[in-house]
């Protein structure tokens, strides 16, 4: 009897002991994972500074293209041995997408490379967007030319639509459809199709503010026929800088979207790197 309460005692104390065991070893790989995902967002966090700093500073790139094939390898924190690449960067956003705008906001982005159909095939953006809950915000909307043409001996460049958009006050949705005109000041067609910078800002109360705002470019025009099968998913000309920081198993993006090189004004469309659109993932 005494053998058989040990060998129970025992197998009592060797449960017990793994269950701790179990426990423990699990609060430790799970400390040992937020540690490493620490250390992993800050080599991304890494990637996405200097990053910027070439682009802004040193400026020996315009585009994300010529900096990935500058950083093909990425980089790496030496004190920490974490690493970060920017591989999964592009040069185009395939939607503008901005959850809230608030009155008094707004959002610019670019549609380049247009005079040659073998860069840039849009001809037309479509805006979707829902006004907050009991606000009534408007959203002005206009599309300006980045070809300037000459009006009394000045360089003008051209606004060719201004409107302001009112949410349908039943759905509190609204969806519509501009196309990238090419007029000149004259009501002419242009002989070649020009950029476009678009603006959008929020009008209203204070308070009052957008919802899900999305912006897509489409190859046809507003009317014609498969218009919702064009979807270009290069038209719409903002960087997407994607930085992916590693540790141990650990991975942690951080995404920002960046204005390109301002063809209107001459000056770089980048700004500080806490002032950026940046998510993340």
């Amino acid at each position: 009897m005494i053998i058989v309460f040990t060998l129970i005692l025992l197998a009592v104390f060797l449960t017990t002991a793994l269950s701790f065991s179990y426990f423990i070893i699990g609060d430790i790989n799970k400390a040992r994972a937020i540690d490493n995902s620490i250390i992993a967002y800050y080599s991304a966090d890494a990637g996405m500074e200097e990053s910027l700093y070439l682009l802004q500073k040193q400026e020996i790139a315009n585009s994300l293209d010529g900096l990935k094939t500058i950083r093909a390898a990425g980089g790496s924190l030496p004190a920490s041995l974490g690493v970060w690449d920017i591989g999964d960067s592009t040069n185009f956003e395939k939607t503008v997408l901005r959850q809230r705008l608030y009155n008094g906001q707004s959002v610019k982005f670019f549609i380049l490379n247009r005079a040659s159909a073998n860069q840039n095939n849009s001809n037309s953006l479509t805006l979707e967007w829902y006004k907050g809950g009991g606000t009534n915000p408007k959203l002005q909307v206009n599309l300006t030319q980045l070809t300037p043409q000459t009006q009394d001996g000045t360089l003008v460049y051209y606004t060719d639509t201004s409107e302001l958009e009112v949410a349908d006050t039943a759905v509190n949705k609204f969806v519509t459809t501009y196309d990238l005109k090419n007029i000149g000041l004259d009501g002419s067609i242009l002989p070649a199709r020009t950029d476009y910078l678009l603006e959008l800002k929020v009008l209203g109360a204070t308070g009052d503010f957008v919802d899900r705002l999305s912006v897509k470019a489409y190859d046809k025009k507003k009317g014609d026929q498969n218009y919702n099968d064009s979807l270009d998913l290069q038209g719409i000309t903002n960087l997407t800088l994607k930085s992916k920081g590693s540790y141990g198993k650990s991975t942690q993006n951080i995404v920002a979207q960046i204005l390109p090189k301002d063809p209107v004004s001459g000056m770089l469309g980048f700004v500080l790197f806490s002032k950026e659109d940046v998510t993340k993932e």
